[in-house]
């Protein structure tokens, strides 16, 4: 049974004449008769019969019919795929990032990618997690880039570029004795109470070294999920914070005071699993963000 066959079956049921079935498949009659005939023979039932000049569909072609169109349906949608994955204008990018990066850094790249590109078809998917969520999804082929900060970017098999300097801030409430100050230093928090994020996220860790430079031990009092409850905790002056300025701190009450200098930034970076081949639309999205970076 050939993928013609098929074709041509389904072609004969929805005209029931053969003349216009040929027509339409652009054979010739005699082409199209001795197909179907190998068809029946193969199969070893009649798939239609003849009255006169009218054709009909047997009970066994009846019954064949939508297995066949499920077939070559199914076929067409495989070729739409492979000609999707082959096509830099077309086909999904699945892009996570951290919350912090998600209100300015990775909407303006992903809006410059197309305006780059104009009228394409390329949908980002897009998945807001933490760092170890990320950079787990990509080792496993989930994701194609994360965008994230990273401690140490030397990950085997892993695909990183920079992309951002990205400071961090002291946030605190406004009845906290820090509020009025216009910088602050690490040792000015050496006996607060620190409202971090989770152990796994990247900014429990910044915290720890950053306090580890100066000699001192971080006194992380309440752990969070999430920055919003971070904020909500802060501005209760239940202690303070040490965090990117992102919009979600305008709706609470709280201060964001830099340190001193504004010396205090972490680099973010997208990356992407080096071990696998990628799609043309993955490939052409990480040239133009190299090149979009770059300038």
């Amino acid at each position: 049974m050939t993928l013609d066959q098929i074709r041509y079956f389904l072609e004969v049921c929805n005209t029931l004449h053969y003349t216009k079935a040929a027509h339409n498949l652009n054979i010739s009659q005699p082409s199209l008769s001795y197909a179907i005939k190998q068809l029946e023979e193969e199969l070893e039932v009649p798939l239609f019969r003849k009255e006169k000049k009218t054709v009909y569909i047997t009970d066994y072609g009846k019954m064949f019919q939508p297995y066949c169109q499920r077939a070559l349906d199914s076929l067409q949608q495989g070729e739409f795929y492979i000609r999707e994955m082959v096509n830099p204008n077309l086909g999904n990018i699945n892009l996570g990032y951290v919350y912090s990066t998600g209100s300015q850094l990775v909407p303006n790249l992903i809006e410059a990618y197309h305006d780059y590109k104009g009228d394409n078809k390329v949908t980002f998917i897009l998945k807001m997690a933490n760092s170890p969520s990320i950079l787990d999804s990509i080792k496993d082929e989930l994701l194609d880039f994360g965008i994230l900060p990273l401690l140490n970017n030397n990950i085997d098999g892993i695909g990183t570029m920079p992309v951002h300097r990205q400071e961090l801030y002291l946030i605190a409430s406004k009845q906290h004795r820090l509020a009025n100050n216009k910088f602050v230093e690490i040792e000015d928090l050496a006996d607060e109470k620190i409202v971090a994020l989770d152990k796994e996220s990247d900014l429990y860790e910044r915290t720890k070294m950053l306090f580890r430079e100066k000699d001192l031990v971080p006194n992380f009092y309440y752990d969070v999920d999430e920055l919003n409850s971070m904020a909500a905790f802060v501005s209760a002056n239940m202690g303070i914070g040490i965090t990117p300025n992102t919009p979600v701190l305008k709706s609470y009450d709280l201060v964001v005071i830099p340190f001193e200098n504004h010396s205090i930034k972490r680099n973010v970076y997208m990356i992407w699993n080096s071990k696998i081949s990628h799609t043309p639309v993955v490939l052409d999205f990480l040239e133009f963000a190299r090149s979009h970076i770059n300038h």
